[in-house]
């Protein structure tokens, strides 16, 4: 999969390239859909859950949790609840849960859910056996000071999901000097 970037909106990080989670998503859905992975609508006397699961196939949920922290507790406790309720959801019973979040190696908005994190919070949660759902957690990770290709993005405005263009470009992650963090150097 190519990694997907994007100029930052955020005050601090102005323009600065970031793993952009909206064309990370969209790639994500459209090859999983050609194997017959698809959404999945929340049974209607559940929507204050939401609207969809992101994908499923065969008993099987994927979230992408690419967005803010919280939301891998919300989303793992919306499928426990569905799972200890009995819900089908696609005619299905739910068999496993995958969790695809990318690496914090990868430069993001601030606040959003990194694997490393995901992994964390999950394995602390288990300790007290809080969700029954099989969880498996797939990390997005980069190879550091390697030049690679990338996707540049530009979308309509600062929240929207309209593609204006997208671009390849080189890139190389390196970690930088402002709290050990990891940042793109277009190349």
């Amino acid at each position: 999969m190519p990694l997907h970037i994007k100029a930052s909106t955020q005050a601090n990080k102005q323009g600065e390239p970031i793993f952009d989670p909206v064309g990370t998503n969209l790639y994500i859905e459209n090859n999983l859909n050609l194997l017959g992975w698809n959404k999945l609508p929340i049974p209607k006397e559940y929507k204050f859950f939401g609207k969809e699961i992101d994908l499923a196939k065969a008993g099987f949920i994927i979230e992408n949790q690419f967005s803010n922290y919280p939301f891998l507790l919300n989303n793992t406790a919306r499928v426990e609840f569905f799972l200890q309720k009995g819900t089908q959801l696609g005619g299905q019973s739910i068999n496993l849960m995958i969790i695809i979040t990318k690496s914090q190696i990868l430069p993001s908005s601030n606040s959003s859910l990194y694997y490393e994190q995901a992994v964390q919070q999950l394995s602390a949660l288990d300790e007290i056996k809080l969700f029954k759902i099989p969880t498996r957690v797939v990390g997005l990770f980069e190879h550091i000071n390697t030049v690679s290709s990338a996707i540049w993005t530009e979308y309509e405005n600062k929240t929207a999901r309209n593609i204006v263009t997208q671009n390849p470009c080189q890139y190389q992650i390196r970690l930088g000097n402002k709290n050990n963090q990891y940042t793109f150097h277009l190349v």
